[in-house]
């Protein structure tokens, strides 16, 4: 009991910490990313990412979610 509670405060205060350093993540890319060369620079590197994520471990789940988030519905979804 006393390992699967310490599991469990570990995975939570994990957790806890990527959303304090990353809470303004969103905010810095939407103000970097103003014109349309840059969407473009954007979506050039998102696409390495995502082949990159065959090989390496790079959370292609949180690459695809700013995806949407920074191209829309349609451009996150078609134009990694």
């Amino acid at each position: 009991m006393k390992k699967l509670l310490s599991l469990f405060v570990f995975f939570s205060a994990t957790v806890i910490i990527a959303f304090l350093l990353f809470s303004n993540m969103e905010e810095a890319i939407n103000t970097r990313l103003g014109h349309q060369q840059q969407i473009a620079s954007y979506s050039a590197l998102s696409f390495i990412f995502l082949v990159a994520d065959i090989v390496l471990p790079i959370p292609s789940s949180l690459v695809m979610i700013l995806n949407g988030k920074m191209l829309g519905f349609a451009g996150g979804q078609y134009f990694p």
